[in-house]
């Protein structure tokens, strides 16, 4: 009999990989490469590594349906990340815009980048949670409804119910009876939205930003970030299909992804005003750390003017100096409509 692998346990929220183009610069070439991590519980940001930030234990390890533990969540990002590490690269060096297949990896780690976080997971159970907790209370707000259902539910089980109807109702009433969610619903949400978000990241027209100056791009824990700059912030964020909406995810210290509906495209240089933007948005939108090659006291008092979900107001627009270095800014990057062909990871019992 084979021996069961054992489960992976050291979750990294956010892709190491992804981590390690926001170092700052090594002292010596065999100095470790090293993050400032600022985070809202501290007053001081501290020296973390790539390796050891945003690592949580079995924060992707879920219960299938005949109840074993498993780690299927964890390997189907491993793959992603292995998928797109290399694309990003390219990227990174301006060998050309994502085609083909390259633009559907990319836009797959858009959208697994935004449907992975801590961020994503609290929002979705907070919503699923007050939806459904809400609803029960409704549901037995009807006495006679609720004891005919409840009639109906022994009738079908063939069986009495431990808790008496009239004491069943109270909880459902007063709150004491409550829904959780748990992490298989971020792992259905994942695997059933992550192609469709994708296509939508597709359609859309890219644009790879690199500063025309020092100032460096940071990241977070949450770093996609769904903003429409003409409408009021809602703790929904932006729809993704509005006309208006921006997309950002900071790809290096030195360059940061843009998608929009009909901006700019290629590779283009921006102002220190669209670097400081792109990093205020970033900053509001991390659930608790960011992550930087530098270290700047304004960081810290974004976090304190702006608690999270969201910033209250919204970040102007971002400008850009229209200078391709390459790509024709008349032609979106991506095929529409193109799927990503992410597989869920099996599970047994189905």
């Amino acid at each position: 009999m084979e021996s069961q692998e054992p489960l992976r346990k050291r979750h990294h929220l956010i892709p190491k990989f992804y981590l390690e183009r926001f170092t700052a610069e090594r002292s010596q070439p065999t100095s470790r490469a090293v993050l400032w991590q600022y985070d809202r519980e501290r007053d001081n940001p501290v020296i973390v590594q790539p390796n050891d930030a945003t690592v949580r234990t079995h924060f992707y390890t879920i219960t299938d349906r005949v109840g074993n533990r498993t780690d299927e969540f964890e390997k189907l990002l491993q793959k992603l990340e292995d998928e797109s590490a290399p694309v990003i690269r390219r990227i990174l060096s301006k060998e050309g815009k994502p085609q083909g297949k390259d633009a559907e990896v990319f836009a797959a780690f858009v959208a697994s980048t935004f449907l992975r976080t801590a961020y994503f997971r609290e929002r979705l159970n907070t919503c699923v949670e007050t939806f459904l907790n809400d609803w029960i209370k409704d549901f037995a707000s009807d006495e006679n409804e609720f004891n005919a259902k409840y009639l109906a539910y022994e009738s079908e089980r063939q069986g009495k119910l431990d808790i008496p109807a009239s004491e069943l109702r109270q909880q459902m009433l007063t709150g004491k009876h409550q829904i959780s969610a748990n992490k298989s619903l971020s792992f259905w949400m994942f695997t059933s939205h992550v192609e469709k978000l994708a296509g939508l990241i597709l359609q859309m027209r890219w644009a790879f930003l690199s500063s025309t100056t020092a100032q460096e791009f940071l990241t977070s824990d949450n770093p996609v970030v769904v903003l429409n700059p003409n409408h009021p912030v809602t703790p929904w964020h932006a729809g993704l299909a509005q006309k208006d909406a921006e997309v950002t995810l900071p790809l290096s210290s030195r360059m940061s992804f843009i998608a929009t509906w009909s901006g700019p495209v290629g590779f283009l240089l921006g102002p220190s005003s669209s670097v400081r933007n792109i990093n205020k948005r970033t900053a509001c939108a991390a659930l608790r750390f960011v992550f930087s090659p530098f270290r700047g006291g304004f960081i810290l008092e974004w976090f304190k003017k702006y608690p999270p979900p969201l910033p209250p107001i919204p970040v102007p627009a971002i400008p850009v100096e229209h200078e391709g270095i390459t790509g024709d800014p008349q032609q979106p990057v991506g095929q529409p409509l193109v799927s990503c062909r992410i597989q869920p990871p099996t599970r047994e019992g189905e």
